[in-house]
């Protein structure tokens, strides 16, 4: 976990384990998680493996931490070199990651939470925190 200040303040999911964390997603090339969705997964960083290819992941690159992405893990063109897909954007091809976790939970932005989105605006890295 890293020692940013969370944004506000959210209901844990049922099932979420007890390192469970929520990241806001930035952004729209994600289709229909949309820009201001909560996505919830287990804070337990671990190098990607072949369990991962295919499912909706958070994934940060090796040298940019605390920039964590909402993407499907693919495999990349070498070992130790992996392909991060959008829904509609181009893909990141053969990235090296620090970590992954998979995407456990996922809430759309609801009216009663949209204000964060303005207080958070232009943010690279947005966190709640889980109670």
């Amino acid at each position: 976990m890293t020692n940013a200040e969370p944004v506000f303040t959210t209901d844990r999911p049922p099932g979420l384990g007890p390192h469970g964390a929520c990241r806001i997603v930035h952004g729209n090339t994600m289709g229909g998680i949309v820009h201001g969705s909560l996505v919830f997964y287990d804070d337990v960083r671990r190098s990607p493996g072949p369990e991962l290819i295919g499912e909706l992941v958070i994934a940060e690159l090796i040298g940019q931490p605390d920039l964590p992405y909402v993407r499907f893990l693919d495999p990349g063109s070498r070992a130790g070199l992996f392909t991060l897909r959008s829904s509609t954007g181009e893909p990141m091809r053969d990235v090296r990651l620090e970590w992954v976790a998979p995407v456990l939970w996922i809430r759309p932005p609801s009216v009663r939470d949209r204000s964060y989105l303005f207080t958070c605006a232009g943010e690279t890295e947005l966190r709640a925190q889980v109670r």
